[in-house]
């Protein structure tokens, strides 16, 4: 699984985009995902052609350094997993 951001350095009073992408080399995946970190949890958003993306509105994430945790939730298909990435929000 990855997961894209629009921005490493992001100022507070900016919305984030995070783009996730499944990949298997048994199919595309379906199911769900959930994006969270700096004080932001998401609702379980759906994934369409094993694709999901998810907007964190402006002056949500905390300032300062952030870990954003993407969790795929397991299918019948397709084990979960997590995967971590770091940004700075700046004030």
């Amino acid at each position: 699984m990855t997961a894209h951001l629009s921005h490493i350095l992001l100022p507070s009073d900016e919305s984030l985009t995070v783009t996730i992408t499944l990949s298997s080399a048994g199919g595309v995946p379906t199911g769900t995902v959930m994006l969270s970190g700096g004080g932001y949890t998401s609702k379980a958003t759906a994934l369409s052609s094993g694709a999901a993306t998810i907007v964190i509105p402006a002056n949500t994430l905390k300032p300062g350094a952030v870990t954003l945790t993407v969790t795929y939730a397991q299918t019948a298909d397709y084990t979960s997993v997590s995967v971590q990435k770091n940004l700075t929000v700046r004030n």
